[in-house]
Order: structure tokens, then C-alpha cells, then sequence
């Protein structure tokens, strides 16, 4: 058994935390929207009752959910995993070596690795999220 995750599960790993990531701005999306329904409403007074809520809602969810820190610490681990246990000098090098030199990552990953301090190149940016 090798010292780390195999490509075929990095690469699992790496879509389901793009995915999450699209779906939580999707959802803030939503949320957002919701707001601007409130907001314009015109048979009630939304100030009165509702639009502190619904946009209290939306403030806790973009300050907890939104902010790619949330996954730093788990994005950084793996990445110094296949780094560090690959033997390779970067993500890059190391995307290249197990996957090929087709392999991508999806852009939300690139985004998340890149807010943990590792940085893809563009040709190895632009994989789908769903496999």
C-alpha cells in the first residue's frame, strides 16, 4: 500500500467539496432572492414583521457558510498530503504525475486550494464537478 491517497480518490475527495461549495452559493443565492421578494412586497409592510428575519437569515448563512475558509484546514491537509507523500514540489506536479498530463481539477477546487495557500495552473484548471 502507497503512502498516498490514490489519484481515483483525490479525485472524489476534490469533487465532492467542489460540489458542496457550489451548492452552499447556490443556496445563498436562494436565500438572497428571498429577501429581494420580501423587500418588494406590497400588500404587507415587510418592515414590520418580516424582513429583519428573512435578512438575519441570510447575514448568518453568508458569514457562516460563505466564506471559503470554512474548508481551508481540510483543503490544506490534502493538498500537503499529496505534496508532501508524493514527493513532488507542488499540486501541479503532482496532479500531472497521477493523473496525467490531461488531468483537471474543477474551478471550485482551484478556488478552494488556492484560499489554502496551493495554486494550480490554468491548464490544469477546469475539470467538471460531477465526474
Amino acid at each position: 500500500m502507497g503512502t498516498e491517497i490514490s489519484y481515483a480518490n483525490y479525485q472524489s475527495v476534490i469533487e465532492d467539496y467542489a460540489a458542496a461549495r457550489s451548492l452552499i452559493l447556490l443556496s445563498l443565492d436562494y436565500l438572497e432572492t428571498a429577501v429581494d421578494v420580501i423587500v418588494a412586497l406590497d400588500e404587507v409592510i415587510p418592515e414590520v414583521d418580516l424582513l429583519q428575519d428573512f435578512w438575519d437569515t441570510y447575514q448568518i448563512a453568508v458569514d457562516t457558510l460563505g466564506s471559503l475558509y470554512n474548508f481551508v484546514q481540510a483543503v490544506r491537509s490534502i493538498q500537503n498530503h499529496i505534496v508532501n507523500r508524493g514527493d513532488e514540489d507542488n499540486v501541479n506536479d503532482w496532479l500531472d504525475e497521477e493523473g496525467g498530463s490531461s488531468a483537471t481539477v474543477p474551478e471550485e477546487w482551484a478556488d478552494l486550494s488556492e484560499a489554502a495557500g496551493f495554486t494550480y495552473d490554468s491548464d490544469n484548471i477546469g475539470g467538471p464537478i460531477f465526474g
